[in-house]
């Protein structure tokens, strides 16, 4: 017995608490073509909590 129509699934797009210092992340990335390194310095001095792995995602 075989479908027809096979059933069709859809994932949600996983939020990140990252996503709303993406643009100010990118803004400085663009603007001043800073390393995620130096990057990761100045969003940790503003208190937001991520690791050089998750801010190269965003970077790269």
């Amino acid at each position: 017995m075989s479908c027809v129509n096979p059933p069709v699934y859809h994932r949600t797009q996983k939020t990140s608490i990252r996503d709303p210092y993406k643009p100010y992340i990118k803004g400085r990335i663009e603007k001043y073509d800073l390393s995620a390194v130096r990057i990761l310095d100045e969003i940790k001095e503003k208190g937001i909590l991520t690791n050089i792995q998750s801010l190269k995602d965003i970077v790269y």
